[in-house]
């Protein structure tokens, strides 16, 4: 994961060498870390895209934060001989956001994951937040670094949100807060006091 977030920093600066006008899209992010996490996948696991939620949890009761048409965008797998098996044996489901998403967005698929690790305490759950020339406060301190503490999800008091890795690349005679960096934000289960 640690060569994936650092793969898209660099590869975010390096489009924006060609295109500094136009902000990379989502779907763009997305196949980009496509190509990274499959580079550097074990032989026995797999990568999915676009899978729907339904086949990881129960979705479309009127409590539910998923539709029928809910999809994740990248679900790491065992390898099998058929994506139905692979689902099965599901190690990871993935989130991808801009840095630049609204605060609501965020909030919203991280709430998704809690609803994921709720009815799957096993399955874990990841959003990675891929931000182009801005420090994604607050969950990378002004240092650069990845902010150590645990964040609270809103709706929710059984999950907490954790930055397991924060990744930067900066361009030359530059400050941090205009690096381009990569965020892999956990949701976990709060632990018993």
């Amino acid at each position: 994961m640690l060569r994936t977030l650092l793969g898209v920093c660099f590869w975010v600066g390096h489009r924006r060498a060609f295109y500094r006008r136009h902000p990379l899209s989502e779907g763009a992010i997305v196949a980009e870390l496509c190509n990274l996490i499959n580079a550097n996948l074990p032989k026995d696991l797999e990568l999915l895209c676009e899978q729907p939620y339904s086949q990881f949890v129960h979705v479309g009761d009127e409590t539910s934060k998923f539709t029928e048409r809910s999809r994740v965008d990248l679900c790491v797998c065992t390898l099998r001989d058929n994506a139905r098996d692979a689902i099965k044996s599901c190690k990871m489901l993935i989130e991808v956001k801009r840095g630049s998403s609204s605060k609501a967005s965020i909030k919203s698929d991280l709430a998704r994951l809690a609803e994921v690790k709720r009815q799957r305490p096993n399955l874990r759950v990841v959003l990675f937040l891929v931000s182009e020339r801005s420090r994604p406060a607050p969950y990378v301190t002004p240092k650069g670094f990845r902010s150590k503490r645990l964040y609270a999800l809103e709706e929710d008091d059984l999950f907490v949100c954790k930055v397991l890795s924060a990744k930067k690349a900066v361009p030359a005679l530059t400050d941090l807060d205009t690096a381009h960096y990569a965020c892999a934000l956990e949701v976990l289960r709060k632990k018993k006091r």
